[in-house]
């Protein structure tokens, strides 16, 4: 049946056993919707299909073709289209955007759909072709931002000596043959994390784990590596206890700790690479000078003889302050020194590195934070090497702590290892959200990453360290009706005590829930319902209640290696596996995956 400018349905074509039609003699610029009824002996039965709608243009896509292409694994690489004046490093077995520029001979208005496909191999193997749907819209200068497409490269892409090309309707990259990524094996760093006391204040053991976990994850996201490794480590006596009132102090116990380290490594040629920070809950006194943290900064390595002080001691009294004070401090170990960031948030860090290539301290290309699968816009986020409050990290400071860590481990013998960033378990919420109140409809468990953007909203979160904690809230817009969806992801970690949904333009609560009320949620709610059933000894098949955009993947080994079984659109498919394997799902909301695992019966 078919509907012409939203009108009623007429027949179209009746009572054939084809899967494809063809509609003739359109109208340019008419909105035409399609939907299909089923037949049996003459008789139709059923509701009909949801319609699909189309609108002719008069001037098709011709000539599409890649402008450029490049490669996000925390900070953007050109790899076609385009020359870097600093070429950051691809990384093996780190995951990253695959970056398609698109660009078109006639300009148009209508949407246009189009497949890319990604061919690669390795060592003369062919590996599995990569596909993916995207709407080509504009192509004016001004609008190229709706012309990038982003794919997520799977890890067993990401590995040294695999060669693609890429397909694009009519279009090829590169013409002939093939090209490289260029990826390069870098090992894992590895942090020793110390929980100190400092002016007879200590960290409560029960949140050692919490500042272990996010240091790892954000370091992870953020620095040249394959992964990082955050180990919390005993203190022993003796540098238990920090005293710490001026700006004097701070360096006598930057002393003491980095003779902790040296204490510790002597004859060890395999903690020489690692790590050492120290964590500490400041009070009044402790902020001598205005400091939240001191590093040794390595200048110079390696081409001085000295083998580098990687130690460092900072604050740890909210999550944010304390992962991003951290891999300040681990920056100067790395040889990096400070950067003078102008604008918004920004303070003056005092000596600035004068080499420094892009103004104001700006990070220069686009980033990713892997933890949440955010672009991070080039001009708006600063070097984390400055005094801003809004940081990430450049292609400038990325590649030098890459040279650093590269001379590091060729000094120390140390070999790569495969890392990646886990899912962080916790909870999902969603919602609906009117004018004036809001509701939640569900709350379950499951492992993920936190949302980002700014939607007006915020789900704060009380915890049980009387600490409120704010994470980004997603909204949508809800197909005839006056309210919008909303959901949200908190981490398990938070300590959840209360929760409250609040509105920035009203300035207002919308929503509040105390822990007891969500639990009665979760429990109703979360246990995830497998979607994978046996069919047959060691047979499994998956299935879905609606075609979506899903990554499914099988680990044989309890979550420490992963193969994909499918990708794409996917409502149904079978594959071999054993009970007791993992089975992963991921599917795709936006640039940030909802992720869930089960274990086979």
């Amino acid at each position: 049946e078919q509907s012409i400018g939203g009108g009623n349905y007429t027949t179209v074509a009746a009572s054939q056993a084809v899967t494809s039609l063809s509609a003739a003699s359109l109208t340019n610029g008419t909105a035409y919707s399609y939907r299909v009824l089923a037949s049996l002996d003459g008789t139709v039965f059923g509701l009909p299909s949801r319609p699909v709608t189309i609108t002719p243009s008069a001037n098709p896509v011709e000539n599409v073709s890649i402008a450029k292409l490049s490669l996000n694994q925390g900070v953007e690489k050109f790899i076609a289209g385009q020359t870097d004046s600093i070429s950051v490093p691809a990384i093996q077995d780190r995951t990253g955007y695959l970056r398609l520029y698109l660009q078109a001979q006639n300009p148009h208005s209508q949407a246009q759909k189009l497949l890319v496909k990604l061919y690669s191999q390795r060592n003369s193997q062919t590996l599995t072709r990569i596909e993916q749907e995207v709407l080509f819209r504009s192509s004016d200068a001004d609008n190229e931002v709706l012309n990038q497409i982003n794919i997520e490269l799977p890890e067993w892409i990401n590995k040294a000596g695999t060669e693609f090309y890429i397909e694009l309707g009519n279009s090829r990259l590169p013409s002939t043959g093939t090209t490289s990524f260029g990826f390069v094996a870098v090992p894992k760093m590895q942090v020793r994390l110390f929980p100190l006391n400092a002016n007879g204040v200590s960290i409560p053991e029960n949140e050692w784990e919490t500042y272990r976990l996010e240091l790892q994850k954000y370091l992870t996201a953020m620095f040249p590596s394959v992964g990082v490794e955050v180990q919390l480590a005993p203190v022993p006596q003796e540098y238990a206890n920090l005293v710490i009132n001026t700006v004097d102090s701070w360096n006598t116990e930057l002393s003491s700790f980095d003779q902790l380290r040296d204490t510790e490594i002597e004859g060890k040629p395999a903690l020489a690479s690692v790590f050492y920070y120290g964590m500490f809950r400041p009070t009044e006194v402790d902020q001598g000078g205005g400091l939240a943290g001191l590093a040794n900064t390595n200048i110079g390595y390696p081409t001085s003889n000295n083998p580098p002080s990687l130690s460092g001691i900072g604050i740890a009294y909210d999550i944010k302050t304390f992962v991003e004070t951290a891999a300040h401090e681990i920056g100067h170990n790395l040889g990096r020194i400070h950067v003078n960031g102008v604008g918004d948030g920004c303070q003056f860090p005092g000596p600035t590195d004068e080499s420094y290539p892009h103004a104001n301290g700006v990070i220069g290309k686009t980033g990713l934070n892997l933890l949440t699968r955010q672009l991070l816009a080039s001009n708006y986020y600063f070097d984390i090497m400055s005094y801003c409050s809004r940081v990430w990290i450049s292609d400038y400071n990325y590649k030098a702590m890459y040279d650093f860590l590269t001379a590091l481990y060729q000094n120390n013998n140390v070999t790569a290892s495969v890392a990646k960033i886990p899912p962080t378990p916790g909870y999902f919420m969603r919602g609906l959200l009117y004018a004036d109140y809001a509701e939640v409809t569900g709350v379950f468990a499951g492992k993920g990453y936190e949302f980002s953007g700014n939607s007006g909203l915020k789900l704060r979160v009380l915890n049980d360290r009387q600490e409120l904690l704010e994470y980004a809230v997603q909204t949508i817009e809800v197909d005839h009706s006056d309210a919008r969806s909303w959901k949200a992801f908190i981490p398990e970690s938070s300590g959840l005590v209360k929760a409250f949904l609040y509105s920035e333009e009203q300035d207002r609560v919308l929503w509040e829930a105390e822990e007891s009320g969500l639990s009665s949620n979760v429990l109703a709610s979360s246990s995830l319902v497998s979607p994978v059933i046996r069919v047959a000894e060691d047979r499994y098949a998956y299935y879905n209640q609606e075609e979506q955009n899903t990554l499914l993947r099988l680990s044989r080994d309890g979550g420490l290696t992963y193969e994909v079984i499918a990708m794409g659109k996917i409502r149904q498919t079978e594959f071999n596996a054993k009970a007791g394997d993992l089975f992963e799902v991921q599917t795709s909301q936006g640039l940030w995956p909802q992720v869930f695992q089960y274990v086979l019966p």
